[in-house]
């Protein structure tokens, strides 16, 4: 089913009967909460898949005096050094900020079929073809809110642009991540997530995979997981963000 069919089938199957706000702007939208003006406008300020210089090849933030790396990419102290390349559609900042906000603690759940567009846009063009695996949710956010936002957007990304998932991670630790500090986050690190082994007994591992999650901040949640999907045999790893902080 070519990609464009399986966007209007996502849209059309979000708008039934919904006329609201722009989440942005406060306008009219339906079928998602986003007005054409700043659906548009978001669009084209997606950095997706981009090789520009002016970004890190590694991980993908925007360069200031550096060249081809950043800073914080530099050396061995990376924490995203088990990664052939990161990209992010968004940098964590102003209404793109909101717009995450409004998904996952507004829980406007219409949004994941805007944000399956954007990451199965940023798939395409960057690995095609390549296997996906999500970071995995809290159980305890699942059981109290009854969704997960990465788990909406693997669905949609599975069933209307037909992405491969698999799920041989698995999450151990309820503590919430973005309650920590950057040393809390490495020191906790080994304690939040782990390998399915039922999964890893049945399933043959890929020899490389994107590992995806809907916001990097420290990097320190991406390189944990890589490095557990390093340990099962998984020879290369790639990155896939809808956000990243600066």
């Amino acid at each position: 089913m070519p990609g464009k069919v399986r966007q209007k089938l996502a849209v059309a199957f979000s708008s039934l009967g919904f006329v609201q706000e722009c989440v942005i702007c406060g306008s009219e939208a339906s079928g998602i909460p986003l007005c054409r003006r700043c659906y548009r406008n978001l669009k084209s300020e997606n950095l997706g898949c981009t090789n520009s210089p002016s970004l890190c090849s590694l991980c993908g933030k925007p360069l200031l005096s550096e060249q081809n790396l950043c800073m914080n990419c530099r050396g061995s102290s990376s924490l995203l050094q088990d990664f052939s390349g990161v990209h992010f559609s968004f940098e964590y900042l102003l209404k793109k900020k909101a717009l995450l906000f409004h998904w996952k603690m507004e829980e406007e759940r219409q949004l994941t079929f805007f944000f399956a567009e954007i990451m199965a846009d940023l798939l395409e063009k960057c690995y095609p073809g390549i296997t996906v695996v999500a970071v995995p949710p809290r159980p305890h956010k699942i059981r109290r809110k009854g969704w997960d936002q990465i788990q909406d957007l693997v669905y949609v990304l599975r069933t209307f642009y037909g992405v491969r998932v698999i799920s041989p991670l698995v999450r151990k630790s309820d503590t919430e991540q973005k309650h920590l500090s950057k040393e809390e986050r490495l020191g906790h690190k080994g304690a939040v997530y782990g390998i399915d082994e039922t999964w890893l007994r049945k399933n043959p591992v890929p020899e490389e995979v994107v590992l995806l999650d809907d916001v990097i901040t420290t990097g320190v949640t991406m390189q944990t997981c890589a490095r557990l999907l390093k340990e099962i045999g998984v020879n290369k790893i790639y990155g896939a963000a809808l956000f990243c902080v600066p």
